[in-house]
């Protein structure tokens, strides 16, 4: 699989609450490599966000601005 269509599966549980049964179904793959995609990119997740101090300092910061 593709990194792209391997990212459905995996971020599709975090959306609709499938199981992984479900999702080998609807996917066209086996259970266990549904299962493997979850957890595989939800461990990858923490290493790729900001860190705390980084994450509040942007929230403060306007969306955007008026000119």
């Amino acid at each position: 699989m593709t990194p792209g269509r391997q990212a459905l599966p995996a971020l599709a549980p975090l959306r609709c609450g499938d199981t992984d049964t479900r999702l080998a179904a609807g996917f066209g793959i086996g259970p266990e490599t549904a299962c493997r995609s979850v957890h595989e990119t939800v461990d990858v997740l923490p290493a790729l966000a900001e860190s705390p101090p980084a994450a509040m300092r942007r929230a403060k910061r306007p969306a955007y601005s008026a000119s």
